[in-house]
């Protein structure tokens, strides 16, 4: 899937990768993504 990914990026582009050391802070986006989505559904 990366492979698939960086081959269609333009040669003059850098490819960065960003590393998340922010203490869990995206397991708690997710988490508050989920609780959202099952609020979303249960009020239908």
């Amino acid at each position: 899937m990366v492979d698939a990914v960086l081959k269609d990026l333009p040669e003059e582009w850098n490819v960065v990768v960003v590393m998340d050391w922010s203490d869990g802070f995206w397991d708690k986006m997710k988490k508050s993504i989920i609780i959202q989505a099952c609020a979303q559904i249960a009020s239908r």
